[in-house]
């Protein structure tokens, strides 16, 4: 435990400490930014934490051409939204090399959180490029175009909030890949939100071992036990569930864009933050179901997974298996 906690306080502390000191090498000298050291702070540990508050009234649109400024704050996020399991194991396989050691093998998680992480990142980048080239993306110039679609695909999965173009203004397809990225979230041990990068890939991994009629689900050259499998499943079914409830309370009490609030669900439930400029709009009974929704997703997934982690009591009956049609 002692070992977590130096992890956790030496990643924090390095990431937005050299965060805040790149961001402000970079906004010292612009005429458009009151107090950059105040700015540079705020937004590098806004960035790492994936809280996603801004101190500027564009939010960070401004620098969408800016690629020093995009790369840091990504990285930021990134960082942010992988977890402290990860970097434990990568600092642990960093000073074998570093007393050159043949490094120990990395985690099934590390492996599993990093290779969503990247897949999700590069879908979403090409997806918002192709939707978006037209779109949103238009007035840019190329490297814009690249620099917006990577913030986007970044800030969605990462569930940290920040934006450089206006989420009002992409198109429908886009709100939909956004709102898929936004509700698998980062990975287990971080600050994001969502059902998490290790879940989806337990699924996707069960569903492949279903399709190729393997009796055991595997995944670099790792088997996932059944009750891991289980409590995937269930995450990923109570988590559609709460935000089919928050879509349906939304269109029940409000009288905005069907899209645009189901948007607000999916976001409010990853505890993201991105609107489609909807949220002032909505009237109390609105406001209490985002924030429900918030609260559930905070604290709903992290309790149900803690609760799902603790031993089951074995059971002295059991019933006899019967088998039943699916699908």
């Amino acid at each position: 435990m002692r070992g977590q906690v130096k992890t956790i306080v030496a990643v924090t502390f390095a990431a937005e400490a050299l965060g805040a000191l790149a961001l402000w090498l970079r906004w010292r000298e612009r005429a458009d930014i009151e107090a950059p050291i105040l700015a540079a702070v705020f937004h590098a540990v806004s960035a790492f934490c994936t809280a996603g508050f801004s101190l500027l009234a564009d939010g960070l649109a401004r620098f969408r051409a800016d690629g020093a400024s995009n790369a840091i704050v990504v990285a930021l996020m990134l960082l942010g939204s992988l977890g402290f399991p990860v970097f434990q194991d990568l600092g642990r396989v960093a000073r074998s090399l570093a007393a050159r050691q043949r490094p120990p093998r990395l985690a099934l998680h590390t492996r599993l959180a990093l290779v969503t992480t990247g897949v999700l990142v590069a879908a979403g980048l090409v997806a918002a490029l192709g939707l978006e080239w037209r779109g949103v993306l238009a007035p840019l110039t190329l490297p814009g175009h690249l620099l917006a679609a990577v913030f986007l695909a970044v800030t969605a999965q990462s569930t940290t909030g920040f934006n450089t173009v206006d989420t009002g203004a992409l198109g429908p397809a886009t709100l939909w890949l956004v709102m898929v990225l936004m509700f698998v979230g980062g990975s287990p041990g971080s600050t994001a939100g969502g059902v998490k990068t290790t879940t989806l890939a337990t699924v996707v991994a069960s569903v492949w071992a279903t399709l190729r009629g393997r009796a055991r689900v595997e995944a670099f050259r790792r088997t996932l036990s059944d009750e891991q499998v289980t409590k995937a499943l269930a995450l990923i079914g109570i988590s559609l569930a709460t935000v089919a409830v928050a879509i349906l309370a939304l269109l029940a009490t409000q009288t905005g864009d069907a899209l645009a609030l189901t948007f607000e669900a999916v976001s409010a439930f990853g505890t993201v933050g991105l609107s489609t400029n909807l949220t002032p709009t909505l009237d109390a009974w609105g406001k209490a179901v985002v924030i429900a929704v918030m609260f559930i997703g905070r604290t709903g997934p992290l309790t149900l997974g803690f609760a799902l982690a603790a031993r089951a009591r074995r059971r002295r009956i059991v019933y006899p298996p019967e088998k039943i049609m699916i699908g």
